[in-house]
């Protein structure tokens, strides 16, 4: 075999360039199913195929009632006694019309049904919906055929209609009847807001709520009794409901998706990839539902549940199932925060998915947050993390270029060689002979470059899933570290970093030592070119960190072209990174 190190480097190159082409672009926009039916059209059929698929409704006309059970008089804002509408669940209207009871803490706000006692929202007080702070994160996406989430089921039964009665609550701290709403403050002192709903379910089984609210934090105690009135063992189900935009569903790397604990191993269902089958684990300790940067998890108090997960149309559903007839539940409502989910406990940090890279990714979004501890500023924690990376793998990029120069240098040895034997073995053969003459190890230049991929990879996903970086700014118009970047110019979106980042490879191409034929070394500059187009989408925070790579790389190679020794090239590493640290920490104090 042709042993040339120039086919090897080129082929590892443009295999890693294909790769983040195919999962960043191709994948995402040419795998859609572009048979899938409208939202609308999915959206029609969702109650009818939920009753076949899942039974989890019940279809016969119910009324509501109140069980007798000693405590204070209840609050109901309606509770007619009329029979119900012969379907699934009820519209928003209809919901709104029956009673919202709204739970303010400093980290959420919760609405809280009367009519099917679940949430029609949870907004977080620390995170946005857009970049202009104009409207606050809602984990619950609306959607008239897709029911709200924490629906409670026995069998075919479950709560959709049940009108609840509140019990009072001195909590309560405004009630405007003209909207239905009732609020209560949990911003202030140590003790805990319970909301305790009371219902009947059509058999006429008694149900009753009761949600615990502390002051701060993203946890939301949750206990589900059931009085049967048939006295039957019938497991109890809770249910967490999403509509999901399809955009979401086709983006298989977006981090969508279900994810359950056994206190094993977490196991992961992407929601394009769910049906409306009904799949899941056993013995499972806590169930989520996720997007990209935050989440919903269900965690049972117990030692382990049976689970199940399915999709009908762009209504996608969760459940974890009790044989207890009453049950106890902890509701994580939370963003996907390393450090918020690590200080809960129960491995909920698993809700991260770092990919196969998580042993290199999670190190560095640790990293990352304590230099961010440090500086203040995101990106300027990326240009020092990227120093730090950088330092780590001095003597590989050192060893290798060296190597390189050395390719370079017996080039014309090796031009001479295959002119004259033409046999590829004999060839074969004395390209070995001459490489061990001269020392030179033809995959030397090739191997540091693949040992320095997967940390590449790693900070690749780490940057891509940390909530932390969402609507982060770095400097001037790089407002959201998570998004890609470009300037307005006259109307017209630059994406200066992307450009800066494609002349500094041309740059970093262009001095590295190659013995490449010119016609090979013109192809290869085509790279940068189409890494330019592929960084386009890529996040400003990952951008960020592959400029900085270059520029150090590029003082580093011209150290050692110069003929410096490595720990002469070391201190011109050293002084370049000091500068590219002090200017990216300007810019942040000037633009902040």
């Amino acid at each position: 075999m042709d042993k040339n190190p120039n086919k090897a480097i080129a082929i590892l190159v443009c295999f890693f360039l294909v790769m983040m082409y195919k999962q960043t672009v191709w994948d995402p926009y040419f795998n859609r199913d572009l048979t899938s039916p409208s939202p609308i059209d999915q959206g029609a059929s969702v109650s009818g195929s939920y009753n076949q698929a899942a039974k989890p409704y019940s279809t016969s006309p119910q009324t509501t009632g109140t069980q007798n059970s000693g405590v204070s008089a209840p609050t109901s804002l309606d509770n007619s006694n009329a029979p119900l509408p012969d379907r699934p669940f009820p519209t928003a209207s209809e919901i709104q019309g029956k009673g919202i009871v709204r739970v303010n803490t400093t980290d959420l706000s919760a609405d809280i049904t009367l009519l099917g006692g679940r949430l029609s929202s949870v907004q977080l007080e620390s995170y946005f919906k857009t970049i202009d702070k104009l409207e606050r994160f809602d984990l619950i996406h609306k959607e008239e055929n897709v029911p709200l989430p924490l629906g409670v089921y026995r069998g075919d039964l479950n709560d959709a209609w049940v009108q609840y009665d509140l019990v009072e609550n001195e909590s309560i701290v405004s009630r405007s009847p003209e909207t239905q709403l009732l609020t209560v403050d949990a911003t202030h002192g140590s003790s805990e807001r319970a909301i305790i709903l009371r219902g009947t379910l059509p058999d006429g089984s008694d149900i009753r709520k009761e949600f615990h609210f502390a002051n701060s934090g993203y946890m939301v105690g949750l206990s589900v009794s059931v009085i049967p009135k048939d006295q039957r063992q019938v497991p109890l189900e809770l249910e967490w409901s999403k509509y999901v935009p399809l955009p979401e569903i086709q983006d298989k790397y977006s981090g969508s998706g279900f994810v359950w604990y056994d206190g094993t191993r977490a196991t992961r269902e992407k929601y394009s990839d769910v049906t409306a089958i009904p799949i899941g684990g056993n013995a499972v300790r806590w169930l989520t539902s996720a997007d990209k940067f935050f989440m919903a998890t269900i965690m049972g108090m117990g030692t382990g549940y049976n689970s199940k997960v399915f999709a009908l149309g762009q209504g996608y559903y969760s459940r974890l199932l009790s044989q207890n007839s009453e049950e106890n539940y902890l509701l994580v409502l939370a963003p996907k925060s390393i450090e918020i989910l690590s200080s809960m406990g129960n491995q909920l940090e698993l809700n991260i998915d770092l990919g196969w890279m998580g042993l290199i990714a999670g190190p560095l979004l640790y990293l990352l947050h304590f230099l961010y501890g440090i500086t203040g500023n995101f990106g300027v924690a990326i240009v020092a993390l990227t120093i730090m990376v950088k330092f780590s793998t001095f003597f590989l990029t050192s060893a290798s270029f060296k190597q390189m120069k050395a390719m370079q240098d017996i080039a014309p040895d090796v031009q001479k060689l295959r002119e004259s034997i033409t046999d590829k073995t004999q060839q074969n053969a004395a390209l070995m002979d001459l490489y061990k003459t001269k020392g030179v190890n033809p995959m030397g230049g090739c191997l540091p470059m693949f040992l320095q991929m997967p940390i590449f990879i790693g900070l690749y996903t780490a940057l891509i899933s940390d909530v932390n970086l969402r609507h982060a700014p770095f400097a001037f118009w790089i407002n959201d570290l998570s998004a890609a970047e470009s300037l307005q110019v006259f109307g017209f979106p630059i994406p200066v970093m992307v450009v800066l980042l494609v002349i500094s490879m041309l740059i970093q191409q262009w001095i590295t030592p190659s013995s490449m034929d010119p016609t090979q070394k013109k192809i290869m500059m085509v790279m940068p070119i189409f890494m330019g187009f592929l960084f386009m989408g890529f996040p400003a925070g990952l951008t960020i960190y592959w400029l900085t790579n270059n520029l150090i790389s590029i003082a580093q190679s011209q150290a050692l072209h110069n003929g410096r020794s490595a720990k002469s090239a070391l201190g011109v590493t050293a002084f370049a990174a000091t500068g590219i640290l002090l200017v990216a920490v300007v810019l942040a104090k000037i633009s902040g």
